[in-house]
């Protein structure tokens, strides 16, 4: 079998979507695969680089950092992506037979690359839909139904149509699709996201000058931009309940320096985001992993920072939007707290009935390794992948 495997983010990127879809494709490598894997690199001097990585053959190309770009200048230089791939695809003729092409979304403009390539070679569509854009940018207000708009839903529906299978994270994503895009039901996978273990090192955040001066210390480690609403939790340790308590925030995002600069707690420390193979080591000096969503969200998704948070039997204390399947998962491995409200004081109880389970529950670290290894392991996602094309 021959695929070929488009993404965005990659590393040394330390996103959540760079360290899984490098986990993904070394675990598909492991079948026999061949592999091509299509990358962008904002370091590369030339146009192109084409080179061979165990048994993958990757084609980057160069392209300028354009994530913390405006949503519509980054469009601008997304919306070029697609044909300045099928160019270098025919200019290197990297490509001969193709069974398969996998892509991660977002970003949701590959729709023009994905039907050129299914047309030549004849062969399968897997769209790995995770944020479903741009709906999450309008629920956040951070656009309106204009042009702009308009035309980021042509996109998307474009992106759709190229696929032969949508992969969503959630069973509620399944609705999204019944009201907005009934004809592409039947396409609907639900896959969740996934994680594997590699190899660490320790981290350059130390935060033992702090552990005699709190009795939890709270992580939160991530994007830092309006999908989060961090302000809220910033707000939450205003609290006089949790003046014992130390809130880290660790990460990068359009919203960081303005809540560096507004706020004045001296129980929230922020640092700069960190690699990938640092965070396991992180983990280790705190209590508590914080997930957190803007419950303007109207669609869902399984934040990819609860894998590792899981994986290394850190409990969870998340506020997300309503009817998040988080809320099942965390309430039925028992393995913190989960609020949909943005009222404080539901807030605060949610809370201080996560710390007391931790306080008292020696077992609730296994339970999180667990829940991790029912639902999230790479190798039961590479699997399935592998048996959807093959079929």
């Amino acid at each position: 079998m021959r695929l070929a495997v488009i993404v965005d983010s990659y590393p040394p990127s330390t996103s959540s979507a760079a360290t899984q879809m490098d986990a993904l494709v070394s675990e598909l490598s492991c079948y026999k695969i061949k592999i091509i894997l299509i990358i962008p690199d904002n370091t590369l001097k030339e146009p192109y680089e084409i080179y061979n990585k165990d048994n993958i053959k990757v084609l980057k190309y160069r392209l300028k950092n354009i994530k913390k770009q405006p949503y519509i200048l980054r469009a601008f230089y997304e919306v070029s992506i697609s044909y300045r791939i099928i160019y270098l695809i025919k200019k290197t003729n990297i490509i001969s037979k193709l069974d398969g092409v996998i892509w991660y979304s977002p970003t949701i403009f590959y729709g023009p690359l994905v039907k050129w390539l299914k047309k030549k070679y004849n062969c399968k569509a897997f769209c790995i839909l995770r944020d479903i854009f741009p709906q999450w940018i309008l629920d956040l207000k951070i656009i309106k139904k204009g042009l702009i708009y308009y035309l980021f839903k042509i996109f998307e529906n474009h992106q759709y149509n190229a696929a032969d299978v949508i992969a969503v994270q959630s069973e509620n994503n399944k609705n999204y699709f019944k009201k907005n895009y009934p004809q592409h039901i039947g396409k609907l996978e639900v896959l969740h996201n996934w994680y594997s273990d590699f190899p660490q090192r320790k981290c350059r955040i130390s935060l033992s000058e702090y552990s005699s001066s709190y009795d939890f210390i709270l992580l939160y480690a991530g994007n830092i931009g309006p999908a989060q609403d961090l302000e809220l939790l910033i707000k939450l340790m205003n609290e006089k309940a949790f003046s014992r308590c130390l809130f880290v925030i660790v990460g990068d995002g359009r919203k960081k320096k303005s809540l560096q600069t507004n706020t004045s707690l001296k129980n929230v420390l922020f640092f700069d985001q960190i690699p990938s193979d640092e965070i396991i080591s992180l983990y280790e000096q705190v209590d508590l992993g914080i997930i957190s969503l803007n419950v303007n969200h109207k669609t869902h998704n399984i934040p990819g920072k609860l894998l590792p948070y899981i994986a290394a039997g850190l409990p969870i204390f998340a506020a997300v939007n309503p009817d998040n399947d988080l809320i099942d998962y965390v309430t039925n491995y028992n393995i913190g707290a989960v609020s949909d409200s943005r009222d404080i004081s539901e807030l605060s109880s949610a809370l201080n009935c996560c710390l007391e389970l931790i306080k008292k529950d020696k077992n609730i670290h296994l339970r999180c390794r667990q829940m991790m290894n029912d639902n999230f392991t790479t190798e039961k996602i590479a699997k399935r992948i592998y048996d959807i094309i093959k079929r």
